[in-house]
């Protein structure tokens, strides 16, 4: 179980860390321009702290497996849009939201689609 939450894990970096720099950077002046190894570390820091919550915490209160996903997911979503708007001020947190929706969205439908063709087992 370890090694499959590992490689899940470093695909979810992988996946997301792309889209939480492009969202925070995306029209935002605001943001300085040595301020994306801040993004990276928001984002990192969200993924590192919801992860394992969600594989294995979370996992274990529901026996639906639709009901987990979609309860655990909006989870994620909403413990990452506040860990990543306090790591990356000066974001809005409109755009934490978004960044996280749209990272965590990615993210889950790569490694479906990965799960689905039988690359990943």
């Amino acid at each position: 179980m370890f090694y499959r939450w590992l490689q899940a894990f470093i695909l979810t970096l992988l996946f997301e860390l792309p889209v939480y720099l492009g969202v925070a950077r995306f029209r935002n002046e605001a943001l300085r321009p040595t301020s994306t190894w801040i993004i990276a570390l928001g984002a990192v820091a969200a993924s590192t702290v919801t992860h394992p919550l969600l594989w294995f915490v979370w996992r274990k209160l529901f026996r639906d497996y639709v009901t987990y996903v979609a309860s655990g997911e909006a989870l994620v979503v909403i413990i990452e849009t506040f860990m990543f708007y306090l790591v990356v001020r000066p974001i809005t947190l409109r755009r934490a939201a978004l960044a996280s929706l749209l990272a965590n969205a990615f993210s889950y439908g790569c490694g479906y689609l990965l799960y689905h063709f039988g690359v990943l087992r």
